[in-house]
């Protein structure tokens, strides 16, 4: 299976999203998606989905979010993949370690979580 790092940016390309990361590492090759977004839950706008190739969807869950808006953990209910992200590049230990606590409660394998140094500003 290849993995794409979690070195993910993301923009908006007049109104398409657009994700962008390296493939395999930080210094891999770079690779570009353009997937429809959708909202599946309007009340909460915390469920939502991708369509990378039609017609097979992905679901993602904002399970997390901080009370400042700094700190989130996306998430998809197979357990396959889950993010943690932040505003900043760089996360305290302490932060870091109360948002692996959460991911872990989940029911996640953590011998699988990989945390990817920032390079990016």
């Amino acid at each position: 299976m290849k993995r794409i790092s979690l070195l993910l940016q993301c923009a908006l390309l007049g109104s398409l999203p657009s994700l962008a990361g390296c493939q395999d590492s930080p210094d891999g090759p770079r690779k570009t998606y353009q997937p429809k977004g959708f909202v599946r839950n309007t009340r909460s706008n915390a469920e939502w989905g991708m369509q990378f190739v039609w017609p097979m969807q992905a679901d993602y869950v904002i399970v997390y979010l901080d009370r400042q808006y700094q700190q989130t953990i996306i998430a998809r209910e197979q357990r396959d993949y889950v993010w943690i992200m932040a505003r900043t590049p760089r996360i305290s230990a302490t932060e870091y370690d109360a948002l692996t606590d959460r991911v872990r409660a989940m029911g996640y394998d953590m011998s699988l979580l990989r945390r990817v140094p920032q390079t990016q500003p």
